[in-house]
């Protein structure tokens, strides 16, 4: 960032920007939170707060847009998963059709309000094919999450360097 490369300490020197900022900035995770404490050092307290801001700044805006990557793969996923079952459900419903016209003359399908109190379907049964439809839902659901996260992670390796694992270990009490 302009702003912040611009900061007194990281320009004119014999070190390239980045270089100083590695050494100035140090990003340390809450033990078991999710949270993050992200420290900015300088000779200005000004700039040691623009220089941590910014680097809390930066790193909403790549999870923001990992997030906004990684829901538009899974809605891309479900939908080939719906497509498929559609196409799944249209061809067995057609063999239903088929079997039941070969074996009763009858569409299963077809509207009958005159039909008998023993023939009408039972429900029982309509409640647990609905519950394993529902299982079978959140299944593809599960699969399409893990396959999307799989297929991120295959493209998007995460760079652990020797400094970055030296700092966390430093500053790792139980590791020491």
């Amino acid at each position: 960032r302009p702003e912040i490369s611009s900061l007194p300490g990281l320009t004119g020197g014999e070190q390239e920007p980045i270089e100083v900022l590695r050494r100035q900035v140090d990003v340390v995770r809450a033990w078991g939170t999710e949270n993050y404490y992200i420290t900015g050092t300088s000779r200005d307290p000004k700039s040691a707060r623009d220089i941590a801001n910014a680097v809390a700044e930066s790193y909403f805006e790549l999870l923001s847009s990992y997030q906004a990557g990684r829901t538009k793969r899974l809605i891309e996923l479900l939908e080939q998963e719906r497509l498929a079952s559609e196409r799944d459900v249209e061809r067995l419903r057609d063999n239903v059709r088929q079997m039941t016209l070969e074996q009763t003359g009858r569409d299963p399908y077809a509207a009958n309000p005159d039909r008998k109190e023993d023939e009408r379907p039972n429900y029982q049964l309509a409640a647990i094919q609905s519950q394993l439809t529902a299982a079978q839902v959140e299944q593809t659901m599960l699969r399409s999450q893990v396959s999307a996260a799989e297929e991120y992670s295959a493209n998007h390796p995460v760079e652990v360097t020797d400094s970055m694992a030296d700092r966390a270990l430093e500053k790792n009490e139980r590791l020491q």
